[in-house]
């Protein structure tokens, strides 16, 4: 914490000097003599760090940097402290200098959190590397972690409170999401919009809009994961919306960053009881409610910095999406620069409708200040797919042991095609894989035929299908246009049991694991 790992550069260490030196010089009680021995050897204090980071290679590393100054400057910055190595992950500790990094007041204390939460990622790792057989380490350190859990809430009435808001399995609809590709999202990342947004100490609303198969939920699911909850000191919380029952309710969104908050922050539960108590259950589904705490709870000093992100707002439901597009533009209106309160920005992410842009509009006079237009920004997103190509390339080559002239051919073939977007990408791959799995004569095969758009891949899937299962594909097509709303695997096997029995009284006994196989995926 706090320490000059990167000492390759001479330089940089005597800069460092020089810092360090100037505190002394304040009166904090920098230990002189060390600073004359950091003087005289910087090149073997340089020498030692250089053997560190080789030897470090093969460990899982957090390196955690100083975010304030001491006297007048930051001494070890972070390009001083993280060790740019593969398998670190950096993280600032908000509100320190390099005379308190190490210090925690309380357990509540903004600095405390993120160094506890990177420990006990390295533990649970630790253990699971170790042993991951039922009854082993791995159970042992969950149950302590139960405990602790259901420690913090002493009462029950606190803990069923909280227990209310786990409506969804938040975590599992981020995780079906591939992860980001390194050099890919620079377009978000470098873009004016999104660096105000980031940069802005008070609270603060962005909108993302990009086209379809762009890479908009990858990008959640990395600002989730890598880039907001790592880098920074935020508190980051999500909810990925699909259209489907299960994703589509504005209700289950509100819950579901609630139950974040109250997870990471079990003080501010105190927010939600009265109305828990006064409805119970019921207040799963009263999203206004729901709405009054988020933003209470969130706006408490202990509740410190939080980041919301929403992702596919388009794929909201209509009524509940016109609800929460008004609930953001208030917060907009009404954006808080009290320095007491808690923080708090949301982040959206949608496809470029035109209904989204008139809902904003309509309620906000500078809604243009709050937009990333991703939509403009197609040529970047491309160049990043092909980053995407060589990367899925070489993994595809790999598993399916190809030769290097196939390789070569079939990334040259996609690097070619002009309507490139990550949906298209993963349905060629996909195809591919396919196509060369079932082949005894892969050097042979004819990579001519690759899906020119994302329209012909569906066509190559579904006359994949059809050659095998032709009836059942059509009649399986058929359902699925007629259904008021998409249908789970089940439903459809009771669907497809009565459209295809021949008899008056139908069978309803296609089984969901039969129907899986032969379905075209």
């Amino acid at each position: 914490m706090g320490v000059p790992h990167y000492g390759a550069d001479l330089a940089r260490w005597a800069s460092l000097v020089a810092n360090i030196l100037q505190v002394s010089q304040l009166g904090w009680g920098t230990n002189t003599k060390f600073v004359e021995a950091l003087k005289r050897n910087s090149p073997t204090f340089a020498d030692i760090s250089r053997q560190f980071v080789e030897r470090a290679k093969p460990l899982t590393i957090r390196t955690f940097f100083e975010t304030e100054r001491w006297g007048n400057q930051v001494i070890v910055d972070k390009a001083s402290a993280v060790l740019n190595l593969p398998n670190e992950i950096a993280t600032g500790v908000p509100q320190a200098n390099h005379s308190t990094i190490c210090k925690f007041e309380q357990v509540d204390s903004q600095k405390y959190y993120p160094v506890w939460h990177a420990v006990k990622k390295l533990c649970q790792k630790a253990l699971s590397d170790k042993c991951t057989h039922e009854g082993g380490p791995l159970k042992e350190i969950d149950e302590i972690l139960d405990r602790r859990q259901k420690e913090r809430y002493k009462n029950t009435k606190a803990h069923d409170c909280h227990r209310a808001f786990k409506t969804s399995d938040y975590e599992s609809l981020k995780n079906i999401n591939p992860d980001r590709a390194e050099g890919t999202c620079e377009w978000v990342f470098k873009h004016p919009c999104y660096r105000n947004w980031y940069e802005n100490p008070y609270d603060d609303l962005l909108w993302i809009s990009a086209d379809p198969g762009c890479g908009k939920s990858v990008l959640s699911k990395s600002l989730i994961n890598r880039d907001l909850s790592e880098s920074q000191a935020h508190r980051v919380c999500y909810f990925f919306f699909k259209d489907n029952e299960n994703q589509d309710s504005l209700a289950l969104a509100l819950c579901a960053l609630i139950h974040q908050l109250f997870t990471d922050r079990p003080g501010l539960i105190q927010h939600a009881i009265p109305a828990w108590e006064k409805a119970g259950d019921r207040v799963q589904r009263e999203a206004d409610e729901l709405w009054r705490i988020l933003l209470g709870a969130s706006r408490d000093v202990k509740a410190g910095r939080t980041v919301y992100v929403l992702d596919a707002l388009d794929e909201c439901g209509e009524s509940d999406q016109k609800r929460l597009i008004a609930m953001l533009a208030d917060f907009s209106r009404n954006r808080s620069t009290d320095p007491s309160r808690g923080r708090l920005k949301f982040l959206v992410t949608s496809r470029p409708y035109e209904w989204i842009q008139t809902q904003f509009q309509e309620s906000l006079q500078s809604w243009p200040s709050i937009r990333l237009r991703g939509e403009e920004e197609n040529d970047q997103i491309r160049q990043e797919i092909d980053l995407v190509i060589q990367e899925k390339v070489e993994k595809l080559a790999s598993d399916l042991k190809l030769d290097a002239s196939t390789k070569e051919q079939l990334k040259c073939k996609l690097l070619a095609m002009k309507h490139r977007t990550y949906l298209w990408l993963y349905l060629a791959i996909e195809g591919v894989r396919e196509k060369y799995r079932e082949s005894f004569r892969q050097h042979k095969e004819s990579i001519t035929s690759l899906p020119t758009t994302v329209e012909d891949a569906y066509e190559k899937i579904l006359e994949r299908g059809a050659a095998r299962n032709k009836d059942i594909v059509y009649n399986v097509l058929r359902i699925v246009v007629g259904a008021r709303r998409p249908l789970t695997i089940s439903e459809m096997a009771v669907a497809l049991g009565v459209d295809t029995s021949p008899f008056s009284e139908p069978e309803l006994d296609i089984e969901k694991i039969h129907l899986e196989t032969h379905l075209p995926q």
